[in-house]
């Protein structure tokens, strides 16, 4: 934590908005502020992914659980095998596997929820909001950094719903 205390952050989930950013200026924030980039999981596919490297990427879905032998789980190892400069944070449960599969560092949280009863946010402790992994992204983003900013968090899902007259 120390290392990246002092730093800003900014956290990348996968929604359209992503288009909106120009790597070039996403490096010279980097650059000029030592910002530290967290992203959630398929970023590497993303058209900003595919120019940036993040410090950190967060993975808390299932589907990237690295015990999972997939077409997805195979290209998240070979992303990872040629960034091996790239952190990965996961849930603490699935540290047991991740030595096993990845060669890069490794950090965990804790991915027990209370969201019920807690309005908790440090990573460290059972989470007080939902599981989205961008949600969880910018949890440890705001408490490992100085200042955290996102983009690409686009809930839009709500747009597809419909009922009438009867809520049906």
């Amino acid at each position: 934590k120390e290392q990246i205390a002092n730093s800003p952050s900014l956290v990348f989930a996968n929604g359209k908005s992503l288009d909106k950013i120009q790597a070039d200026d996403v490096e010279r924030w980097r650059s000029d502020f030592d910002g530290v980039i967290f992203a959630v999981n398929r970023f590497w596919e993303t058209s900003l992914g595919v120019q940036i490297e993040p410090d950190f990427l967060v993975l808390s879905d299932p589907l990237y659980r690295p015990s999972k032998n997939s077409r997805l789980t195979n290209q998240l190892r070979e992303y990872l095998e040629s960034n091996p400069e790239i952190k990965i944070l996961t849930p603490h449960t699935w540290k047991p596997e991740i030595s096993k599969v990845f060669s890069n560092n490794a950090y965990y949280f804790n991915d027990y929820s209370l969201e019920l009863f807690s309005k908790n946010t440090k990573p460290w402790r059972p989470r007080g909001y939902t599981t989205g992994t961008a949600f969880k992204a910018l949890a440890i983003a705001a408490n490992l950094t100085s200042s955290t900013r996102i983009i690409g968090f686009d809930n839009d899902f709500f747009r597809s719903l419909h009922s009438n007259k009867d809520n049906e």
